[in-house]
């Protein structure tokens, strides 16, 4: 199941994604541009963003379990949660205004959270209302942090105004600890959740714990039916007879003393028959044999786990990781399993792309509250866009996307990331740059 997981996280979180700010109004805007971009690039670079978001996304696929076992699961959620750092609150509990934007995006963290900690509060139609948080303070009480326009906040019984600005409320059970925190960010909330439909479902997680009980029984199998068994039939052990006086004695007689029985590559064993006594009162001897039993091949397990390993792959849209080396395979096979798997992955980066959307234009509103300049970045939209990667682009693939970009159709940024450049942007900065230089030298 980890396998899978990391595998389909790494395809659309493996690299950093590519964004940038877009102005709802071009003109007069551009130097506004170059700050935020800049501001905020360094921001996610000192802040391990990408490793908070992979976090996220790794945790966004597995099932939560339904409250009872005829429901399916219920969709998997995975919160993202901005927050104040500690260190940037005064003594008087405020954090002083900022100088820069790069001062004010320096005070504000990221967490990727559980579900069992934190989520987002919704509606009756399912819109988010408000966000809780719940953590443990130094002294080990138990806080929750609520966020949400006070308007909002005010709906779930909170005694607070009715709003319409952001409001941080600690709670410590029923008890609001300090007063509330208010921020004009225009209704904006401090956590934002991804769902999907969960890609490692219970009948996934079945056939892992059949993997794990196959690997266990062939464990087992080694230490006791690993090695050759031996059945003597109708013989005497080795050893002799044994008088009182410690001198060989007649069969019967005497105490039977056995000798050590040699195995292995050139041992050699006298076995003889076990005796059987006649009305007579002599003896004769029975005839010995012995039985084999090899060792028990492991098969069964094997072919065990390999069919749930193929069930786990097949659940998990990921089936074309065995059809790469199968070659009975087709075709056609191939590419539908490689379509189920690239369809899986575009559902996981449209939530991916949301929340860097909402990571990148909340984190703007907040640090300019803090550089008490509410609503300067308010003109601009963020996009994102995962860098989906399934397989390395081969000499052809590159030599098509290089004649898609001849022909006008790709834009450079685009022929960049499918080339495999790591950050297209910084990579058309470098172009740029240069551009002057090579059109000197023509002329």
């Amino acid at each position: 199941l980890r396998e899978v997981a990391t595998r389909h996280r790494d395809a659309v979180v493996g690299r950093e994604p590519a964004w940038s700010l877009v102005p709802d109004r071009e003109r007069g805007l551009k130097q506004l541009t170059t700050e935020a971009e800049d501001a905020l690039t360094a921001w996610w670079d000192a802040n391990g963003v990408l490793a908070a978001l992979q976090e996220a996304t790794l945790r966004l696929l597995f099932a939560e379990e339904s409250s009872r076992g005829d429901e399916p699961p219920r969709p998997a959620v995975s919160p993202l949660r901005l927050f104040i750092r500690s260190s940037s609150v005064g003594e008087d509990g405020r954090v002083p205004k900022r100088g820069s934007l790069g001062e004010a995006l320096a005070d504000i963290g990221i967490h990727a959270c559980t579900p069992a900690n934190a989520g987002v509060l919704r509606d009756a139609d399912g819109d988010p209302i408000a966000t809780r948080y719940s953590y443990r303070d130094e002294t080990g009480a138990m806080l929750t942090e609520l966020t949400g326009t006070g308007a909002n906040l005010a709906r779930l019984g909170l005694d607070v105004d009715a709003t319409s600005d952001t409001l941080i409320v600690i709670l410590n059970g029923n008890t609001p600890v300090g007063e509330p925190v208010a921020y004009p960010l225009g209704g904006a909330l401090l956590m934002h959740e991804m769902r999907r439909e969960p890609l490692i479902t219970p009948a996934a997680i079945m056939q892992q714990k059949l993997i794990n009980k196959a690997y266990t029984m062939m464990s087992r199998n080694v230490d006791v039916a690993g090695f050759v068994e031996r059945t003597f039939l109708n013989a005497q052990a080795p050893g002799r007879w044994l008088g009182e006086d410690g001198q060989p004695t007649e069969p019967g007689k005497g105490t039977w003393t056995p000798d050590p029985l040699y195995v292995g590559a050139g041992a050699t064993n006298h076995v003889v028959g076990v005796i059987e006594p006649r009305e007579d009162g002599t003896y004769s001897y029975a005839s010995p044999s012995v039985v084999y039993r090899d060792p028990v091949s492991p098969t069964a397990f094997t072919l065990t786990i390999e069919q749930a390993y193929r069930a786990v792959l097949e659940e998990a849209k990921q089936l074309h990781v065995l059809l790469a080396g199968d070659a009975t395979a087709s075709g056609e096979s191939r590419k539908q399993a490689m379509s189920d798997y690239v369809d899986s992955l575009t559902t996981t980066a449209a939530q991916v792309q949301g929340a860097i959307r909402w990571l990148l234009t909340t984190s703007l509103r907040l640090a300019a509250v803090l550089i008490n300049a509410p609503g300067r970045f308010d003109a601009f939209r963020v996009t994102a866009s995962a860098r989906i990667r399934v397989v390395q682009p081969t000499s052809e693939d590159q030599q098509a996307t290089l004649a898609k970009y001849e022909a006008g159709v790709l834009s450079l940024e685009t022929t960049l990331a499918e080339l495999g450049v790591e950050d297209p942007t910084a990579e058309m900065n470098k172009l740029n740059a240069t551009q002057p230089e090579v059109e000197e030298v023509a002329a």
